[in-house]
């Protein structure tokens, strides 16, 4: 349901229609914009009250702003953070599958090695039998 919320901005009451939700977001809300206008009417002397919250509409205009580039650079650090992790698990995959190779190549070359051995050990045996 709608609910009439009353606001007090720099002297000047105003009425916003709000959810009832929202009652008391609107007047926190409210309560900013009357300290900031008041603080634009006592630092920057505006000529009208509508000189005074067109500053302020400026001033957090400009803070909005700032923050939002600001939060932009940090989402794109994080993207290039993410971007240059993605570039390292790629080469640590590659890394993974290159060391999987050798060690496939060195147990082919240790069961060769061994067959070998194995080989050579018959052939020392059997002419050790036929020597005695």
């Amino acid at each position: 349901m709608a609910k009439k919320v009353e606001l007090l901005i720099n002297g000047s009451p105003y009425s916003v229609w709000c959810k009832e939700e929202d009652e008391t977001k609107i007047c926190r809300l409210g309560t900013t914009l009357e300290e900031r206008t008041s603080k634009v009417a006592r630092t920057l002397r505006p000529d009208s009250e509508a000189h005074a919250l067109f500053l302020t509409s400026l001033l957090l205009l400009s803070e909005i702003e700032t923050k939002a580039l600001k939060e932009k650079d940090e989402a794109d650090k994080v993207a290039q953070e993410v971007l240059e992790r993605g570039k390292q698990a790629e080469n640590d995959k590659k890394e993974i599958a290159s060391l999987k190779e050798a060690l496939a190549r060195a147990e082919n070359q240790i069961r060769f090695l061994a067959d070998r051995a194995e080989k050579t050990l018959a052939e020392v045996k059997e002419n050790l039998q036929k020597a005695a």
